[in-house]
């Protein structure tokens, strides 16, 4: 089974990254695309993208917060894993959240809400041996993090990244999902 970035890394804000925080080194452009990640990843031409619900519930140091867990693929292809943290009050205002099953939930947020996507934050993953583990053949793993805003409520979201995917994704030019 794949393993989903801990729950400690998702409650943290330490050690999350501006982009002008980051190393010159570490500024992979795909990674500051504006726009769904699902949009880039079909964009690839490598097969379908799909999203795939792995868990869903409440958190167990939390109850009053659900963690959405779900893995990315193109094609056949691991691009992501995502995690997403959701209140009680959002998921009372907005129930449809607990039926998306394995929709995008980027793409539902901003189609049926119009909800908008907050800075992100950046790190490396590579120090977590558990998820260096789920991407059996990639050598580095690279996270974003970000919420998205709307009436009522926010969520945040959380991505752990192949680098093989980032460095396929820096050939597409910004905004150039078609």
């Amino acid at each position: 089974m794949l393993e989903h970035p801990p729950l400690q890394l998702l409650l943290d804000d330490q050690m999350w990254l501006s982009w002008d925080e980051l190393p010159q080194r570490e500024r992979w452009p795909s990674l500051a695309f504006s726009g769904l990640f699902t949009d880039y990843l079909k964009a690839l031409g490598e097969g379908a993208v799909s999203v795939e619900l792995v868990y869903q519930g409440p958190l167990d140091a939390t109850p009053e917060m659900t963690r959405r867990d779900v893995i990315i693929r193109v094609g056949q292809r691991l691009a992501a894993l995502a995690s997403t943290l959701i209140s009680a009050e959002v998921l009372q205002r907005y129930p449809w959240l607990q039926q998306l099953g394995s929709k995008a939930i980027g793409e539902q947020l901003e189609q049926r809400l119009g909800a908008a996507r907050t800075q992100i934050s950046y790190r490396r993953m590579n120090d977590y041996p558990e998820l260096c583990k789920s991407f059996t053949l990639e050598t580095e793993l690279l996270g974003r993090r970000y919420r998205y805003l709307f009436d009522g409520g926010d969520l945040c979201i959380t991505e752990v990244i192949a680098g093989s995917i980032v460095q396929d994704l820096n050939r597409l030019e910004p905004g150039k999902t078609k």
